[in-house]
């Protein structure tokens, strides 16, 4: 797979995306670029930019055609046409798939009591829309291409549902996948417009998953304070991420406050099971951030070689979501896809073993929690900083009982930054933590919601014991890995703090 972006048709993208360790890009507004009907030469610009491409070895994933309505009848034969000439276009440059918006038939009443338009129901429409767009899919099926329709509904989240893309909303995709003979015709899929419609993309892909032609990747957010407030028709309660990149710059962002609710998670084989051999493309790309912040983005989204022949992820975020990507990466190389649920329960990690948190840790520290504040740092991330009163240092050397550590995300007026698998502390918490430090000194939790263990007492015996949500409470304790945690750590005293014990 390879990290990329969508981007117009411009030589010094292909050099700025280089130059960051990019490996795609999906060019997009096609109808507006030299390549569109009515340009002269066309033919020789697209293959001079195909070769461009090939020798930045840039992977052209997909043609982004017409994101309007195809099916207004002002637009029509210049969708049309249009669409014809990216078929055209891919075809030469060996492009397997053209995307855009398969549009909608519009026509409306006025409600009787109301006096307010009312659309009629897209379904209404599904003659009008498979005759134009089975002799397009026939087509490109001759130029050996495939069509992607992308599903954004093209509009607010908090207002009624009211747009002109068909397939807006998942119930239209049966209907019209079930008329049409057209094989060739499929998805542009994009987790991020399901998890704002309050639609679990998995149970979607589960469905959906031989239709997926190719991916967009944007974060998401469903902020659930609001929804539980005033419901899903209020400003605010569900967005998505995203931005755009012009000549090499960042600028912007289009995040909007809230709890982001759609993780880049594995969700193994969830892909590949059917089939997919597309390319996953995404967002935009972000706000003119300083160059170390440049630096820093595009040091965490590069990716050297790739596991999935032909897939490609386009996406780009700020850099708080650097976490998220990481993440995604790891997608990419099992093929996997996107997950939606609430933080931490279903994140999938492959547990760390006693051992070796015990290992990779500078330092580990039994404890209460003091203090709990969320806020800025530097760079605009927000974090949350915990300070620790420390009973007994297990492993490391530190010079007083006081001890800081810090997390991503957290709560900073009405900004909201969730981090699935993190570590959750309250103030007046006794646990057990595994630490690294950061280059700035500041503790972090290893392997996030792994290296903290939480501090009970058995009733019957007082003896403490310290469990998370991968190390259970110990049935035996002097024969569990407590027992050889704190050895590993210097301590042969399992009587005064008996430790984890095993599951997974």
């Amino acid at each position: 797979m390879r990290i990329g972006f969508t981007t117009d048709a411009e030589v010094e993208l292909l050099d700025w995306a280089k130059h960051h360790g990019f490996g795609s890009i999906e060019w997009m507004r096609f109808n507006q670029s030299f390549a569109a009907p009515g340009q002269e030469r066309w033919r020789e610009g697209a293959a001079r930019f195909g070769a461009e491409a090939g020798a930045r070895d840039m992977r052209i994933s997909a043609i982004g055609a017409y994101y309007r309505n195809p099916l207004d009848p002002a637009q029509i034969e210049s969708a049309r046409a249009v669409l014809h000439r990216a078929i055209e276009v891919a075809e030469l440059l060996g492009i397997k798939t053209v995307a855009g918006f398969p549009g909608a038939v519009i026509q409306t009443t006025l409600d009787s009591r109301g006096g307010n338009p009312v659309y009629q129901p897209m379904e209404n429409f599904l003659p009008q829309v498979l005759a134009f767009w089975e002799p397009i899919a026939q087509y490109a099926a001759d130029h050996g291409v495939r069509l992607a329709f992308e599903h954004c509904p093209q509009g607010a989240f908090h207002l009624p549902v009211m747009h002109y893309n068909l397939f807006g909303q998942p119930a239209m995709w049966e209907r019209f996948f079930s008329a049409t003979r057209c094989a060739n015709i499929g998805l542009e899929w994009d987790a991020a417009h399901l998890i704002c419609q309050f639609v679990d993309p998995v149970e979607n892909l589960r469905k959906y998953g031989s239709k997926i032609f190719h991916v967009h990747a944007k974060d998401a957010f469903i902020n659930h304070q609001l929804l539980a407030t005033y419901g899903p028709c209020h400003p605010g309660v569900a967005g998505t991420s995203v931005a755009r990149l012009r000549a090499g710059e960042l600028v912007g962002n289009h995040s909007r406050a809230g709890s982001r609710r759609l993780r880049f998670r594995p969700e193994h084989r969830r892909l590949a099971r059917p089939g997919f051999q597309g390319s996953p493309n995404g967002g935009k790309v972000p706000a003119r951030w300083q160059a170390a912040r440049t630096r820093r983005l595009a040091a965490g989204q590069a990716v050297a070689g790739a596991v999935c022949p032909e897939g490609t992820l386009t996406h780009l975020s700020p850099p708080r979501y650097i976490r998220h990507m990481k993440s995604l990466l790891c997608w990419l190389a099992s093929t996997a896809i996107f997950l939606s649920a609430p933080p931490l329960r279903a994140t999938i990690m492959v547990p760390l073993a006693v051992g070796e948190l015990t290992e990779r840790a500078e330092l580990i520290l039994h404890g209460t929690v003091t203090s709990k504040v969320c806020l800025k740092d530097p760079e605009g991330n927000i974090i949350t900083r915990m300070d620790f009163n420390v009973s007994e240092v297990w492993k490391g050397n530190l010079s007083t009982n006081r001890f800081t550590l810090i997390h991503g995300g957290g709560t900073v007026g009405d900004l909201r930054t969730v981090v699935d698998g993190q570590a959750e502390y309250e103030v007046g918490e006794e646990v057990v933590v595994f630490v690294r430090l950061n280059p700035r000194g500041e503790g972090v939790t290893i392997g996030l919601a792994q290296g903290k263990f939480q501090v009970w007492k058995e009733d019957a015996t007082g003896a403490k014991f310290a469990h998370n949500l991968f190390h259970g409470r110990p049935k035996i304790p002097e024969s569990s890995p407590q027992t050889a945690m704190r050895r590993a750590a210097g301590k042969t005293d399992p009587a005064r703090f008996a430790g984890t014990s095993a599951t997974h």
